[in-house]
């Protein structure tokens, strides 16, 4: 999942409140494209947070996570 950082690192100092383990759960439904455009929304908004506000680095996750179903946006 590093590639999905790139070329900027991943932010470990997040100014706003992220839970990591509801990001973790809505990843697994994403990756069995078992999830609500609701849900895929706020994983989307998450995983932006994470990878420093950039929604490249989130579709680049959900990429990894299932490639038939995401694609990637640059």
């Amino acid at each position: 999942m590093i590639y999905a950082w790139m070329p900027k690192m991943l932010n470990q100092n997040i100014s706003t409140k992220v839970d990591i383990c509801d990001i973790f759960l809505l990843s697994q439904m994403a990756k069995s494209n078992q999830i609500s455009e609701f849900d895929l929304g706020r994983l989307i908004i998450g995983l932006s947070k994470i990878t420093n506000n950039h929604f490249v680095g989130a579709s680049k996750v959900l990429f990894i996570l299932n490639r038939d179903v995401y694609p990637i946006i640059d």
